[in-house]
């Protein structure tokens, strides 16, 4: 009798959310979640504890950022996990992969779990980057041995940029990646080779020599030598931030060889060069930094020919303070969480990217690369991760709305059509706040 009564209060207390009217495929269906899963498709549903009318929305699987620097710990007064995951929520986003170099690094057991413990403040889910340096392989190891499921990845950065070590010895890089075959990691790499960025006494120290000082050559070079490198052992290699017509075509024709190689590039990238940093100062002061209008171009016809794999905002939120300072000591990056979505369905809106293809950058081909199945398909049984878009929703960035406490943008002012209306993250309903 008493097992009776707690399944009936078990039942009571179940939480029902009815989305209708979605959008599937040439018909108009509604989609039922209960404690967090997607249990009915179809059906209807007559009664819900929330309900949300999508006859005028996309509902898509939940975005993922698949580079994000998360920062808290001793750089929580930059961002933290409770503000970065708000932003991300605003944007949305109901899934992130954090990038190593935080303050300590996440390049050892101890401080993975300074991160977890960190990261329980997070409202989206959240998955964490090892990284590598020149002499803690065995630590990498032990670590992957345990197969833990909340590591997505090794991340790799050849130049300093920001807090990072650099992993220079070509004998443990090339360790590093067998390590990533063996246990089927894919190996993130920030491509800017260190020896072959520019003295500082080359040029003048001001923000409109950073593409100067970090030219080309250093992330052609880079690349390089770790396609080489992928050639020879066989394993899988993502190239973050790419940047310059350059990578684009190497990536290309390296793949069409069979490497196994992937790639992403940062919303700032395909839509800002070189040429706004007169007007927005150390803002934008990124690294890899803004190229050329030419790369742009370049970077598009990456996208439309299926080379580019995935969107990241690699969302790197410094204090409004530091980025005053003078260029050679403002640090590198700005947060991007609250603003990627909004910049890519503007896109979407004038017809340089299809709906489609935006799915398959933020969430497909994330998903695929990366082995998250449970969050790339809307159907009956996966959890309940989903992005809620008004496809028509207009809108002015303004750095000062960011959730992120990074309250800055070197899109300020930028004009946008459609944005994310609600972040669905395990079931749970996240409305977003324009």
């Amino acid at each position: 009798m008493l097992r009776e009564q707690r399944n009936i209060f078990n039942k009571m207390k179940k939480t029902k959310i009815l989305l209708q009217n979605v959008q599937i495929g040439e018909t108009s269906q509604d989609i039922i979640i209960t404690d967090g899963k997607i249990v009915s498709i179809g059906k209807k549903a007559k009664e819900a504890n929330e309900v949300i009318d999508c006859a005028n929305f996309w509902v898509c699987p939940g975005f993922i950022d698949p580079h994000v620097h998360m920062r808290d710990l001793e750089l929580a007064a930059k961002e933290d996990w409770k503000s970065g995951s708000n932003a991300a929520i605003r944007g949305g986003f109901s899934g992130v992969f954090d990038m190593p170099n935080t303050i300590p690094a996440t390049t050892n057991q101890k401080n993975l779990d300074l991160k977890r413990k960190a990261a329980e403040k997070s409202k989206v889910n959240k998955w964490y980057y090892l990284g590598a340096t020149n002499t803690n392989y065995k630590q990498l190891r032990k670590i992957l041995e345990e197969e833990p499921q909340d590591v997505i990845g090794i991340k790799i950065f050849l130049s300093a940029s920001s807090s990072n070590d650099i992993l220079s010895n070509v004998s443990e890089l090339r360790k590093v990646f067998e390590l990533g075959g063996e246990f089927n990691k894919v190996i993130t790499i920030h491509d800017e080779l260190e020896k072959f960025i520019v003295p500082k006494y080359k040029f003048a120290q001001k923000i409109e020599n950073h593409n100067l000082f970090r030219n080309r050559k250093a992330a052609i070079t880079g690349l390089d030598i770790c396609l080489d490198l992928s050639t020879s052992i066989g394993n899988t290699i993502n190239i973050a931030h790419v940047t310059t017509k350059e990578e684009v075509e190497m990536i290309r024709i390296a793949r069409a060889d069979g490497v196994q190689v992937y790639c992403e590039v940062s919303p700032h990238h395909l839509l800002l060069n070189e040429t706004i940093c007169p007007q927005v100062g150390n803002i934008a002061k990124v690294n890899p930094p803004l190229r050329t209008a030419e790369d742009n171009v370049a970077l598009w016809e990456g996208i439309n020919n299926f080379t580019i794999d995935m969107i990241g905002s690699d969302h790197a939120p410094h204090s409004s303070r530091d980025k005053r300072k003078a260029y050679s000591t403002a640090p590198s990056g700005f947060p991007g969480l609250d603003t990627s979505l909004r910049l890519l369905l503007t896109c979407v809106h004038q017809g340089r990217l299809s709906k489609e293809r935006l799915i398959d950058l933020m969430n497909s081909k994330i998903v695929h690369i990366f082995g998250l199945e449970d969050y790339g398909k809307i159907k009956e049984g996966n959890t309940a991760n989903l992005t809620i878009i008004d496809p028509e929703q207009e809108g002015i960035i303004r750095g000062r709305r960011n959730r992120s406490k990074a309250r800055y943008t070197p899109f300020e002012e930028f004009r946008y059509k459609g944005a994310p209306v609600y972040t669905i993250v395990n079931g749970k309903i996240n409305e977003v706040i324009k």
